[in-house]
Order: structure tokens, then sequence, then C-alpha cells
């Protein structure tokens, strides 16, 4: 069933997958107010002050400070450590169903989603139009469902997903986090950590898909939206095309970033899609392969089980 408007969007993958690019498109295209990483604002925007996408410090922000309450503010420790608590499947689950052996789990998580619903609640207040999280965390998504309860709206479910050679590849160069004021550094990863976050990644994605079966997911390849030039097949009120890209600005889109790629502040003059230079890959790569196959499996399933075309209303539409 087609949506007649989404109000959420709400992008799932792992890190270093392009998601922040698809993110500043979606913005692009739908009118929508870019958050990046919500999951982080407790953290990364209230206790450390990171540089929101605006381009201005979060406590400057006018856009977060008007969303921001005072109590969110006192307590934003307390509601990361929930946040990092609940980030972890074991304890998520064991608070949704177990709660007669995990009551105080059961608890944290019933105050951890008060919270959220009325963090959600002051961002709808705040923007005009749709939003999109890009917080990725396939578990946060239940949680910001729970919070959401009936009133979770047309939430669709951007799934990307890059190629799992060239995230392994990413993962093991550590990049600086320039929003961060103390420039902190990115993780990086050896080969089998990262074929490991990969492969769970993955596999969360899909679980995500099966366990929301009544929403609407899409799923996007982050390589052929690079090999089609930024060409991306929309169903604008249940007619498919495709739309192009071309050239995304950062002033073109109401960008509030909250955590993001590190390039990100050096997307101002433009950030265009293009297909990457063609490199071949080592014997060592090709053999990374092998421990890859279970998740190149079950993006496969994710892939088949997604829609292949992004929904939007044509009131929302803009074009680029």
């Amino acid at each position: 069933m087609e949506p007649a408007v989404t109000s959420r969007y709400f992008i799932l993958g792992a890190s270093r997958s392009g998601s922040s690019i698809v993110e500043l498109a979606l913005a692009d295209l739908t009118s929508a107010t870019a958050l990046g990483e919500v999951r982080w604002v407790y953290k990364r925007g209230i206790q450390d002050n990171d540089i929101c996408g605006c381009g201005q410090d979060f406590a400057d922000c006018d856009f977060w400070q008007g969303t921001i309450t005072e109590d969110v503010r006192e307590n934003a420790k307390d509601l990361d450590h929930l946040r990092a608590t609940f980030d972890n499947p074991l304890k998520l689950f064991a608070a949704k169903y177990g709660a007669v052996i995990a009551p105080r789990l059961a608890k944290d998580y019933s105050a951890y989603t008060a919270e959220l619903r009325r963090l959600y609640a002051s961002i709808d207040a705040a923007c005009d139009g749709p939003i999109i999280d890009n917080s990725k965390r396939p578990y946060y998504s239940i949680a910001v469902a729970d919070a959401l309860c009936t009133d979770v709206g047309n939430l669709v479910f951007v799934h990307v997903v890059r190629n799992s050679i060239d995230v392994v590849r990413s993962w093991a160069n550590s990049k600086v986090r320039e929003e961060s004021q103390s420039k902190e550094m990115m993780p990086s990863y050896c080969a089998a950590k990262a074929i490991v976050f990969w492969t769970i990644y993955v596999f969360s994605q899909l679980l995500i898909r099966l366990y929301f079966l009544r929403k609407s997911h899409f799923y996007l390849s982050f390589d052929d939206l690079k090999a089609a030039s930024g060409q991306l097949s929309v169903s604008i009120d249940g007619v498919t095309q495709d739309v192009a890209l071309g050239e995304m600005y950062l002033d073109k889109v109401d960008y509030h970033s909250v955590s993001g790629n590190p390039d990100r502040s050096r997307w101002a003059g433009g950030v265009s899609v293009r297909p990457s230079k063609a490199r071949s890959k080592t014997i060592k790569e090709w053999i990374w392969y092998i421990p890859l196959s279970p998740a190149l499996l079950a993006n496969a399933v994710l892939k088949a089980l997604c829609r292949s075309s992004l929904p939007i209303s044509s009131g929302a539409s803009q074009g680029s």
C-alpha cells in the first residue's frame, strides 16, 4: 500500500556505507529536515557540543536549542546511558519481552521510550515537513517505533548497503571526526573485525525488515547509486520514475545533522554522486568473500524483500 504522505525516513546500515550522502539526497528530494544520527543527540550533541550540520556549535544552533528542553540538557548523561544500554539487542529484547525476569530493564526501557517520544514530538513541532533520521543502528529503530507508538506515522525504512569489500577497506582507515570539538578519531578495524561487524549489520537489517512487516522498506545499494551517476528510482504517488540527483548542496536543504560523515563540512560547495574508479581486488580481498558469504546471502534476501523505488509524495517532491 502506497503511503499518502511520508512523515519519517529512518536510514539503516553500517557506518562508512554512504548514508550521509543518501540522507542529503533524500532531503533534497523530499524537502525533509535532515537530522543526522539522532541517537547521538544526548552525547555528541548536548554533552560534547559537536558542530551541527548547519555549521553552528550544537549549543548555538537555533533548531536544536528550540527543540531540547532544559531538563533533557540536565539529564543528558543519564539519557545517553539508557541509549547505550538499549543499543545492545540482548538488553533491548529482554526489556521488551522479559519484564518478569528483567523488571529493572523493563522499567528503564519504559523511561527511555518516554524520553524519545518527547524528543521526536519536539522535533516534529520544529519541522514543517518530513524528517530524516540517519541513526543507522538497526535496533535503535525498534526503540523509536515503540516510543512513537500509534503516532509512528508513515515511516519508511531506508536500508543503505555498500559493497562489503569497500566497507572493510574503509573501516581499515581511521578518519578525524571534523564535527568533534576535540577532533576525535573515528574507529578503525582490522579486516577480521570489519567482516564480523558488516555481517552483524546485514543480518540485523534483515531482522528489522521481518520485524516491521507492515512498514515500507526501501533498499538502496550505494554502489548502484554511484554507478548510475545519481539516478534514483522513486515512486511519486504510486508512479515510478527515475530522478537525477545531480549536484547536491547543503544550502539547498534544511540540514541539522547530529554526527555523520566527517567530510560533510566540505560539502557546502556541492557534492555529486559519480561512479568510483575501478580498482582490482587483491587475492586477500577475494578470500574475504568466504567468511562474508552468509551475509551476502542475507543481503540478497533483504534486497528481495524491500521496495526498489523510494516512496515520496508529490507535495514533498522537489527534484534536484
